[in-house]
C-alpha cells in the first residue's frame, strides 16, 4: 500500500447495499468489457467506509472485510458482513466488538495491543477454511507500535481467537507494512509480504518462529524509475513529484502449493520460489535466491491470487481489471469496468469457485487525487464476486 500523512476524512457509518446482479454489468458495454461477458454479482457497496481485504467465510456467501486506520476519523478494523434473505445488508464488527474498540493504539502498551486490532492490512481464508487477520501494527503509516504487528487465526464458525503470532522488532522493522498473507497447509507456514521496506516473512505455524527473508533482493522491491499511471493520472508523491516505492505486496500460492508467487506494487515483474526451499528454515538466504524464478513481465497489481485451474488473477490497477495470467503465461482480462477503481485484494473460494475483490480508490485519497476531488469518492468502495465455472 502506498504510504500516505494521515489526514482527516469525513468517516460516517457504514451503508451497505446488495444485490443480485450491479444493474450495469448485466451486458458487456465499450467500457465493461472481458472474459466475463455478464460482468459479476456486486456483493455490497459503502459510501465511506475504505475496505481493503476481503475473506469468504463458510458457505452462507457472508464475507468478512477490513478496514485500514490511514485516517483520523476511524470505526472497526474487521466486520463480518452478512446479507439477509431479502437483501438487507448488516455489519458486525469481527471477531468480536472488544477487539476492534481501539481508539488510540499509541496509548496503550505493548502487551495490550497484542490482544486488539491495531492497524489491519488484510483478511485471508485458507484451504482449511480458517480465517487470517494480518495486523501491520503500523497505523497511518506513522511507524510499528511495539506488540502492534502480529498474525491471528480465527476460527469461521465460532469466531474464536485460536492463536496469536506477534512479530517483534527484528520481524516487523520500524518501517514495515506487512501487506498480504498466504497460508501454507502442506508445510503450516504463513507467508508475508512487506511492501514497507520490501522482503518477504516466513511464519511457523507449529513453533510460531519467524523469520524475514529476501530483504532488499530485487525481487521484493519497486522498479526504479517506473510510474504507474491509475484513473489516468500518474501515481506520483505530490510533494516530490516522484512515484511512491511499493515495494513487496501481492501473494499467492500455486492450487499444488509448490510455489509461492509475489509482485511489488510499483512494478511490472512476477517472481516465484518453490515452498520446499521458503517453508525450510535451514535454507540460507543466498541459497534461497539462487532458487528465484522470473516469471516474466505483468500488470501493475495489488493483490493476487489463483483459481483452482492454475490461473493467477490480478488486481490490474492501471486498467481498471481484473485480469489473469493462464498457465501458459498469457495474459487475459477477465472483466474490465470504470467500477473497478483500483481493485484492490482477492479471496478465491474454490468449494464455490468465485473470485471475490474489493474496491478501494487509494488514488482518490487526499493527497493523492488531483484539486477539489471529494473524499470519501462520489463512487462507492464496492465487493464484487466473479461466478468461475464458465468464465476460463
Amino acid at each position: 500500500m502506498p504510504r500516505f500523512q494521515r489526514n482527516r476524512a469525513s468517516i460516517t457509518a457504514l451503508a451497505l447495499t446488495a444485490t443480485a446482479l450491479l444493474p450495469g454489468c448485466a451486458s458487456t458495454t465499450p467500457s465493461e468489457t472481458g472474459d466475463s461477458v455478464s460482468g459479476p454479482v456486486l456483493v455490497a457497496e459503502s459510501p465511506d467506509r475504505q475496505w481493503t481485504g476481503v475473506a469468504w467465510i463458510g458457505s452462507s456467501g457472508e464475507v468478512i472485510v477490513n478496514y485500514p486506520r490511514w485516517t483520523e476519523e476511524y470505526t472497526n478494523a474487521v466486520e463480518r458482513v452478512r446479507i439477509g434473505p431479502d437483501g438487507a445488508v448488516t455489519r458486525v464488527p469481527w471477531p468480536n466488538q472488544t477487539m476492534n474498540t481501539v481508539p488510540d493504539p499509541e496509548s496503550l502498551s505493548p502487551s495490550e495491543r497484542r490482544d486488539v486490532l491495531v492497524a489491519v492490512q488484510a483478511v485471508h481464508t485458507d484451504r482449511k477454511g480458517r480465517i487470517w487477520i494480518l495486523d501491520t501494527g503500523n497505523p497511518g503509516f506513522a511507524g510499528v507500535l511495539e506488540g502492534g504487528a502480529k498474525l491471528i487465526m480465527v476460527n469461521p464458525s465460532t469466531g474464536r481467537v485460536e492463536r496469536t503470532y506477534a512479530f517483534d522488532s527484528t520481524i516487523a522493522r520500524p518501517d514495515s507494512y506487512l501487506n498480504d498473507v498466504r497460508i501454507d497447509i502442506r508445510y503450516e507456514r504463513a507467508y508475508i509480504t512487506d511492501s514497507g521496506i520490501g522482503g518477504l516473512v516466513v511464519v511457523d505455524l507449529d513453533t510460531a518462529e519467524a523469520r524475514r527473508v529476501l530483504d532488499g533482493h530485487p525481487s521484493t522491491l519497486a522498479e526504479p524509475d517506473f510510474t504507474p499511471v491509475i484513473g489516468g493520472r500518474a501515481f506520483v508523491d505530490p510533494q516530490t513529484g516522484q512515484p511512491p516505492q511499493i515495494h513487496a505486496d501481492g501473494i499467492a500460492l500455486s492450487p499444488d502449493g509448490r510455489h509461492l508467487y509475489w509482485q511489488a506494487l510499483t512494478a511490472k515483474t512476477l517472481y516465484r520460489v518453490p515452498t520446499r526451499a521458503l517453508a525450510d528454515f535451514t535454507v540460507e538466504n543466498d541459497a534461497l535466491i539462487a532458487e528465484i524464478e522470473n516469471m516474466g513481465r505483468t500488470v501493475v497489481t495489488d493483490g493476487m491470487a489463483f483459481d483452482g485451474r492454475g490461473n493467477l488473477y490480478f488486481s490490474a490497477l492501471e486498467n481498471d481489471a481484473v485480469m489473469y495470467r493462464t498457465p501458459t503465461g498469457a495474459i487475459r482480462t477477465l472483466w474490465s469496468s470504470p467500477k473497478l477503481a483500483w481493485p484492490d485484494t482477492f479471496s478465491y473460494d474454490a468449494v464455490r469457485d468465485v473470485l471475490y475483490v474489493t474496491t478501494a480508490q487509494i488514488h482518490r485519497m487526499p493527497g493523492r487525487a488531483g484539486p477539489g476531488m471529494p473524499w470519501p469518492p462520489a463512487e462507492p468502495f464496492r465487493i464484487f464476486r466473479f461466478d468461475l465455472s464458465g468464465a476460463n
